[in-house]
């Protein structure tokens, strides 16, 4: 029977093997395998920057057709800024007043802030008063201003000053503006006014 049991002396190397393999052995291999994957997360690391390094110069090519699409785009709206309404209203008060006509007022009807959306649509309503060739040359210049979208709505009245002369008139007109938040990230300012 004493040749079945197993000797004193052998458990207790075995329990000494155990022990050295739970407290030595097994944190040495976690140490090992946390330290190859931080080697394999830092040599894909090291890839991508390689493939960036590599692809810079179309990068750079392609960031700058981008900044030029947003440059252009700039031309047909408004930077998104706290002061876009002012801005509009500067404008809109300069474009009138250069050839006469009195803006006697401003009337905001439209304002889609959504923040899903990185365009701005605003509406303004000018009201104004001076003479009807005045106006014409007005209407004629907010043709030709690429920052006004569209004239939304025209109205107008108006008066016979005599037989030489065209008259006056007064009325309003309803015009439709974009304001872009991406140019004002951009850029950082609003962009742009009739003078420009």
């Amino acid at each position: 029977m004493e040749a079945k049991l197993i000797k004193q002396g052998t458990l207790i190397v075995v329990l000494a093997s155990l022990l050295s393999m739970k407290f030595a052995v097994l944190p040495l291999i976690e140490w090992q395998g946390s330290a190859i994957g931080r080697l394999e997360a830092s040599n894909r690391q090291l890839g991508k920057v390689q493939t960036v390094i590599a692809n810079h110069p179309l990068y750079k090519e392609d960031l700058s057709l981008v900044l030029a699409e947003v440059k252009a785009s700039n031309e047909f709206m408004y930077a998104d800024a706290d002061g876009t309404k002012l801005s509009i209203q500067r404008d809109l008060d300069e474009l009138f007043s250069q050839d006469g006509i009195k803006v006697t007022g401003f009337n905001w009807v439209l304002d889609s802030v959504e923040s899903s959306s990185s365009i701005r649509v605003l509406r303004v309503t000018v009201y104004f008063s001076g003479s009807t060739e005045s106006m014409i040359r007005v209407f004629w210049n907010i043709s030709s201003f690429s920052k006004i979208i569209k004239i939304v709505d025209w109205r107008q009245q108006m008066k016979r000053f005599g037989a030489d002369l065209l008259g006056g008139t007064n009325g309003n007109v309803t015009l439709e503006f974009f304001a872009s938040k991406r140019s004002a990230a951009i850029y950082g300012q609003q962009l742009g006014g009739i003078g420009d």
